[in-house]
């Protein structure tokens, strides 16, 4: 075998190519790869080097993600209450009520989102019932499958915009809605409504008294003083503003428009909220806590990083809408996070510097079953003056801080007995009642409790009426539960702030020991029974099962 011979064949055994013109070695790309010593070259050890590099990425995607995340330590809510100042009732009460649209963002194939809406906070407050709180959806066009189901749904409850526009979250919508509402948006003066209108559903219809249904009377000019001035203080955070600006009414909003035969008078709206589909607002707690603010220059909402009002519901007062709609700087700049943008368009206003930024930390939350760094359960008056009662220093001891935090003291102000930080949520004991599954919802009260926090001593509150959870009041709760994610969360909001516990009998299973009887059958021979004695069932889907279990037969107010 001659040289050239013997390199042939030696290129061969090392995987290289060889040129017989000018007796070079050219090696390709995959055999220098494969000479390198720690690269694997068969196929288990490509297989093991594989899964590693896959293992690694992931891991690198979830230090990323949490290294990225603002929300790694759970919020303080109790010192948020504790630094909430008490809500002015008596001022509130000598103020005229605001008139307030709530934008509800939507899409096409929400339909069922909606109608829980409307069965639950949003019952009569659709346009067509002439209140002066008016819930409306707006969707962008529609798909052309659908197109039919949304119009039939706008002619039956007259409650659904559609936004000449593609659908989007964060291109354009909130900017379109506030440009529908600039033009389009006409409330019911509420000094031109009968009574019954202006008694607004609250979380808690009171049996004596209803702030809404007063007769509303110009306070002396001089308390009116007094209070406002306590007002700028406690509530403008050192904003000076003149007294009109609370309770004077822009002439150009209160353009004449009666209905024939009525005599109901048509404005502007005071405030414009957007709020999410996956928040449950309080419909007259909000009305009452805008009611306060002056009626120019307002941003209301959950104030995040101190950067911006959190997207799940803000509120505008109707001359910040308007600046929006006509302005060219917000015209220009209308992608991004909405909540984000909106905070970033007020800073460009030319009056930024007088625009009141009003923030509600205590009573704006997520839903306990959500486990995020918002999450608690759900509160009421009498629990907030049992957390205030703690800031006083020594009232809660050093071990039950630590045990409160988890083991963190610095935890121990996100304490919650419905949420554990870092879990899923779990009911405190099994096979309860549907009335018995919400109450381990509400925060401090006994059902909430689980064994592990009974055995250290911790005390409950016991089963309330909604009179003493609101303290004797009919107002100064929760204003918005959001990040509601799924239909029966908005049912067991819904039966926490608008149902009187006290006349709502104990459930009780259906021919089971257990709570929950799983059944494929949609009718019952008990049914009429069943009706007679005061109850009524309810059938709830999850999954392929049908869980039927029975509830009183009016668990919303209807009045």
């Amino acid at each position: 075998m001659n040289r050239n011979s013997r390199r042939k064949a030696r290129s061969l055994d090392l995987g290289v190519g060889f040129d017989d013109n000018d007796f070079k070695l050219h090696r390709s790309w995959h055999s220098r790869l494969s000479s390198f010593k720690y690269l694997p070259t068969n196929r288990y050890s490509i297989t093991y080097a594989t899964i590693g590099f896959l293992i690694f990425a992931l891991s690198l995607t979830k230090f990323l993600m949490w290294y990225l995340n603002p929300d790694k330590n759970p919020l303080p809510w109790r010192t948020y209450c504790q630094d909430t100042l008490s809500f002015p009732h008596e001022l509130a009460d000598s103020l005229a009520p605001v008139t307030i649209l709530v934008g509800v963002m939507s899409i096409d194939r929400s339909a069922e989102r909606r109608n829980v809406i409307r069965q639950t906070y949003a019952r009569k407050a659709s346009p067509r019932d002439g209140t002066h709180v008016q819930v409306i959806f707006f969707i962008a066009r529609s798909r052309p499958s659908l197109r039919h189901a949304i119009h039939l749904e706008q002619e039956t409850f007259g409650d659904l915009v559609v936004l000449d526009m593609k659908e989007n979250m964060n291109s354009g919508k909130t900017f379109e809605f506030f440009n529908w509402a600039s033009k389009h948006a006409w409330i019911p003066d509420p000094a031109t409504l009968p009574s019954h209108l202006i008694s607004y559903p609250s979380a808690y219809n009171h049996q004596d008294t209803n702030a809404h249904e007063r007769v509303i009377q110009q306070p002396n000019e001089d308390d009116f003083d007094v209070k406002l001035d306590n007002l700028r203080k406690e509530y403008q955070r050192g904003y000076q503003r003149d007294h009109h600006d609370i309770n004077n009414d822009d002439p150009s909003q209160h353009i004449s428009n009666y209905v024939p035969g009525t005599g109901v008078k048509y404005k502007r709206p005071d405030f414009v909220v957007k709020a999410d589909d996956d928040s449950f607002i309080i419909l007259g707690e909000l009305e009452r806590h805008l009611r306060i603010l002056p009626k120019k220059l307002v941003y209301w909402g959950y104030l995040i990083k101190n950067r911006f009002m959190g997207g799940q519901a803000y509120a505008l007062s109707f001359d910040l809408v308007e600046w929006i709609a006509s302005n060219n700087f917000t015209r220009g700049h209308q992608i991004g996070a909405e909540d984000n943008l909106t905070a970033r368009w007020m800073k460009h206003h030319p009056k930024a510097n007088e625009i009141n930024w009003v923030s509600e930390r205590c009573w704006i939350y997520n839903h306990p079953r959500t486990h995020t760094v918002y999450s608690h359960g759900f509160l009421f008056p009498s629990e907030v003056t049992r957390v205030k009662e703690e800031a006083i220093p020594g009232s809660v001891s050093i071990d039950e801080q630590i045990r409160r935090g988890q083991g963190n003291r610095n935890h121990s102000e996100a304490y919650s007995t419905v949420f554990k930080w870092g879990k899923e949520y779990e009911e405190p004991r099994k096979h309860l009642s549907v009335v018995d599954r919400v109450a381990a919802l509400v925060e401090g009260a006994d059902e909430s409790l689980n064994s592990e926090e009974k055995k250290h001593g911790v005390v409950g509150l016991p089963r309330q009426s909604l009179s003493e959870r609101y303290e004797g009041r009919p107002w100064g709760g929760t204003i918005i539960v959001h990040f509601i994610k799924r239909h029966e969360w908005f049912y067991e909001t819904a039966l926490a702030f608008l149902t009187d516990w006290s006349l709502i009998p104990h459930s009780k299973p259906i021919a089971s020991k257990n709570y929950w009887t799983k059944t494929n059958a949609l009718h019952n021979k008990d049914d009429d029974f069943d009706r007679q004695r005061g109850y009524r069932l309810i059938d709830i889907t999850d999954g392929a099962d049908v869980y039927r279990f029975r509830t009183s037969l009016e668990p919303f107010p209807t009045n």
